[in-house]
């Protein structure tokens, strides 16, 4: 039979990962632990003594969908708790198939010869936009998206904004960058201000109607930015210029 002495210096049970262990396995800090479970987003740990603490294994699936729900959705804190209470991210994923079945991306799919002979362009040009990110690798279908890209590029070309021009397809590439900015900004505000808080199929219906407004708000503002900026371009070339110098005029306030 043990002394009691014995049995107070013994380690107790294992029940779980050290917070080493978990900070190793998730790749987040001890600080990030320990503010997760403060905001509730982790369960407390088992704590035997003051200076022990065991995590639940669980808490490394946890964390992984925290950080995905932080970098690809750009949620706060605050939703993706509510988020995950609700049902996590397999809702938001069922969501999300029901958006792309909704814009008919899902699985629609045109061949990709039969948009390049709608489209003549080289094998060479279809490449690049593949390298600029205009277009999909591989051998997959077009989708609708990209045969109208396709459709704009040839356009384009036919229009002579092509290689005898100084036109290269290479120059295309930052319209993707550009973009992504934009979309990352629009995904950070929808999902704050909606994710979690109404039902799926609202969710759905407001992403819906968010995608075709802001495609339609990103067109009519281009158009309107660009004739700004032609109106200021003919405006500053219709000041005169001074024949002995060059240069325009300086204006002369008139004498009180």
């Amino acid at each position: 039979m043990r002394s009691p002495a014995k049995s107070l210096q013994e380690e107790p049970p294992r029940r779980g990962l050290t917070i080493r262990q978990l900070v190793e396995r998730t790749g987040v800090t001890a600080p990030t632990v320990h503010h997760y479970v403060a905001l509730g987003l982790l369960p407390e740990p088992e704590r035997p003594h003051r200076r022990m603490a065991y995590y639940d294994p669980a808490c490394i699936e946890r964390i992984a969908q925290i950080k995905a729900l932080q970098t690809e959705r750009f949620l706060p804190l605050g939703v993706i708790k509510k988020l995950l209470d609700d049902g996590g991210s397999e809702r938001l994923r069922e969501a999300d198939l029901r958006l792309l079945h909704g814009m008919d991306v899902a699985d629609r799919g045109e061949p990709r010869e039969e948009v390049i002979r709608r489209y003549p362009l080289s094998g060479a040009v279809v490449e690049a936009l593949v390298r600029q990110g205009l277009l999909s690798a591989g051998g997959k279908p077009f989708t609708v998206d990209e045969a109208a890209i396709i459709g704009a590029v040839h356009a384009m070309r036919q229009a002579g904004l092509d290689g005898r021009m100084g036109f290269s397809v290479d120059q295309l590439g930052f319209y993707p960058t550009i973009l992504a900015k934009l979309i990352d900004l629009e995904f950070a505000t929808f999902n704050e201000k909606v994710l979690g808080r109404v039902p799926p199929d609202e969710e759905v219906r407001l992403a819906t109607a968010s995608i075709d407004a802001s495609s339609k708000l990103l067109t009519a503002l281009h158009y309107r930015m660009v004739r700004e900026r032609l109106g200021e371009v003919s405006r500053a070339s219709a000041r005169p210029v001074s024949a002995a110098s060059g240069r325009r005029p300086l204006r002369r306030r008139p004498r009180a």
